[in-house]
């Protein structure tokens, strides 16, 4: 029997970080956003394919690296879980578009479906895409055989390029 959607978020927002507030929460973010790119940074001579120049087509390239990790058990290699280089890309996608646009800037809400947790991600204009965990992002799906999600993603979204 397959769980009703309300379950799934709940126990999604239940595997999210529970702050005190709002500030508590934008701070413990903006930490974590800084050194996210900082690991990420220091992990690019492992990372062979992938240049870590913040540009959209950058993504194109990390998200070929993580589905090669993925394939060969890579990332103990790294000297981390898969989980956490799944955290680095949600940081690096929200870096990627704040430097790419001037308008999109960083947000951090509490999750709606459980209260005390949240979630962080980028917005611009009517639009939210919350990066917090890659599931939001709708990479780790085995039957997915496209790997430029995130790229495709950033232009729906946040993109200035005509396709």
């Amino acid at each position: 029997m397959s769980k009703k959607p309300i379950d799934v978020a709940r126990e999604f927002g239940e595997q999210l970080p529970s702050f005190a507030s709002l500030a508590d929460a934008t701070r413990h973010y903006e930490t974590h956003m800084q050194t996210g790119l900082e690991a990420l940074e220091g992990l690019t001579t492992s990372l062979p394919g992938f240049d870590m120049d913040y540009s959209p087509d950058s993504l194109r390239s990390l998200e070929e690296v993580y589905f090669n990790l993925a394939e060969r058990a890579g990332f103990a290699g790294l000297g981390l879980t898969q989980q956490a280089f799944e955290s680095l890309i949600g940081v690096y996608f929200a870096a990627v578009v704040t430097r790419s646009d001037p308008k999109a800037r960083l947000v951090v809400q509490e999750f709606a479906f459980t209260p005390g947790k949240y979630e962080f991600g980028v917005a611009k204009g009517n639009t939210t895409v919350m990066v917090s965990s890659l599931q939001n992002l709708s990479l780790v799906q085995p039957t997915k055989t496209k790997r430029d999600r995130l790229d495709k993603m950033f232009q729906r979204y946040f993109g200035t390029k005509k396709r």
